[in-house]
């Protein structure tokens, strides 16, 4: 099954992104819907039933403190041309415990194939095929933008099932933090 460990976002963080999704909403361009909207903490892939337990199992093991993010502007990945926007999530001591807790954990299971610098964010829309220069004048326009601020009381486990319509995600356990 293929699954991801995420942080779900409070509606009003939700709603904020909806509205801005919309100057984005054209032709070779797929905005992520509104249910779908997180912020991915580790991206494990297709895993087997055991190992997905056995994840589980270590995640129950996380001990971190909820804390704050703030979510500020737009951002896109992009070597040669765009394949994603993202709204901004400021890093932060408590997303970084989180994120060092959580990939421990990981790795006393399964190997991550691919160690990346963690860049927090929330995809807004994925991109197939539209034009760079107006795409990046866009995303400049919303440079400033606060979509809101919320605390971090639990993360999850989640398995996402590819579709036509897009992914369908479905938790398989919330994890709390200590308070």
């Amino acid at each position: 099954m293929r699954c991801f460990i995420a942080i779900e976002l409070p509606d009003k963080v939700k709603e904020r992104l909806v509205l801005v999704q919309r100057d984005f909403g054209y032709e070779g361009i797929s905005l992520v819907k509104k249910d779908a909207l997180h912020i991915t903490i580790s991206f494990l892939g297709d895993i087997s039933n055991n190992a997905a337990g056995s994840i589980e199992e270590e995640l129950s093991t996380v001990e971190c403190h909820s804390f704050n993010v703030e979510c500020i502007g737009l951002g896109f990945f992009s070597a040669d041309r765009i394949s994603a926007i993202f709204a901004r999530v400021q890093k932060n001591e408590g997303l970084d415990s989180l994120y060092e807790s959580v990939s421990a954990a990981v790795k006393r299971v399964v190997y991550l194939r691919e160690e990346r610098n963690f860049v927090p964010h929330i995809t807004i829309a994925r991109v197939r095929k539209a034009n760079k220069a107006d795409l990046v004048h866009r995303i400049i326009e919303h440079e400033g933008i606060d979509f809101g601020e919320f605390d971090v009381a639990s993360f999850s486990l989640k398995k996402s099932t590819l579709t036509q319509d897009g992914p369908i995600y479905e938790t398989l356990r919330v994890f709390h933090l200590e308070k």
